[in-house]
């Protein structure tokens, strides 16, 4: 009995889910802007890279990668001295972005 509950489950979760890849996959996949760290705010900007990031459904290293990519100036002289280990780690480069470029 509780494995057909289960069962009933899965079917009605798995179509959604599969849904929702498909519609992910179709769509036209957004670049986030470039920030210089001089004109535009981090916070603002941060916001703007997660709202891409989750639209086009990057994992933590794409969205290390991303990033990095999407930074020249001052913000990423911020990140010249790292190791590739650290700049492969999103939550990383968060941190050390979040502290130098806050005021």
């Amino acid at each position: 009995m509780a494995q057909n509950r289960l069962i009933e489950q899965k079917q009605d979760t798995w179509p959604n889910q599969t849904q929702s890849h498909i519609k992910r996959s179709l769509r036209k996949a957004k670049e986030p802007e470039i920030f210089g760290g001089l004109s535009a705010d981090w916070r603002d900007y941060i916001v703007h890279f997660k709202n891409v990031a989750h639209w086009n459904d990057w994992d933590n290293l794409e969205k290390a990668q991303q990033l990095i990519m999407s930074l020249k100036g001052n913000a990423q002289k911020l990140l010249s001295d790292l190791q590739p280990s650290q700049t492969n780690n999103y939550s990383y480069l968060l941190e050390v972005l979040g502290v130098g470029l806050v005021q």
